[in-house]
């Protein structure tokens, strides 16, 4: 567990970035080569199994305590890690039912259970991310088809008052202020031809009656 401080900022990022379901698979997948190498591997190939060891337990203590602190309360956080860890120290002693002749089933044994349960929890991850994700796109489908009803709405309350007629207050509606300019107007022309006919025939016996003398 020495390099495990090079391995945890790096798994750490991934799960931030990306989510559970492929840290998941890398955790099951370096189960899976460091039981396959401790039982197969010779003397001189167990330095291997000392680095996948290394990056084993790296991505143990960083999945345990990140997705615990993510997935559960806090008022539960320490119960659980407890449980975490009992469980597995209990591993350990299982390995002494094989003898060293067995030590090539026990470490299949072993990877294939680790394989199908890393599995099925990577699985059960990458359902519950679709579902968020599906969930999310609803939720933002929904919020922008309600605003762009808003915007629609405001823009045709804008243009109804944008052409409708304006009317500066105690003024006349345009049906009223029309006629009776109209009739002025006539009634003004009226005036000025009944004035006219009046002055015109007294001018006009006027000059003859002067003629005449």
């Amino acid at each position: 567990a020495n390099s495990t401080f090079i391995f945890s900022p790096i798994f750490g990022y991934w799960i931030d970035s990306k989510g559970f379901t492929g840290p998941i698979v890398s955790l099951g997948l370096w189960t899976v080569i460091f039981a396959l190498s401790i039982g197969f591997l010779p003397l001189r190939g167990q330095w291997f199994t000392l680095l996948a060891l290394n990056i084993l337990q790296s991505q143990i203590y960083s999945l345990q305590f990140m997705y615990l602190n993510k997935c559960y309360p806090g008022t539960v956080f320490g119960v659980l890690m407890s449980l975490s860890c009992i469980t597995q120290s209990a591993v350990g002693p299982l390995a002494l039912l094989w003898q060293d002749t067995e030590r090539r089933c026990g470490a299949a044994v072993f990877s294939s259970v680790a394989a199908v349960v890393c599995a099925l929890w990577a699985f059960e991850q990458w359902r519950q991310a679709r579902h968020d994700q599906r969930q999310l796109l609803s939720e933002t489908t929904e919020a922008s088809t309600t605003v762009m009803s808003d915007n629609n709405s405001e823009v045709d309350a804008s243009s109804a008052s944008l052409f409708s007629p304006r009317r500066e207050p105690g003024s006349m509606p345009c049906a009223e202020v029309i006629p009776a300019s109209s009739s002025s107007w006539s009634c003004s022309r009226s005036q000025s031809s009944s004035s006219r006919i009046n002055s015109h025939p007294p001018e006009q016996g006027a000059n003859t009656a002067a003629s005449v003398v």
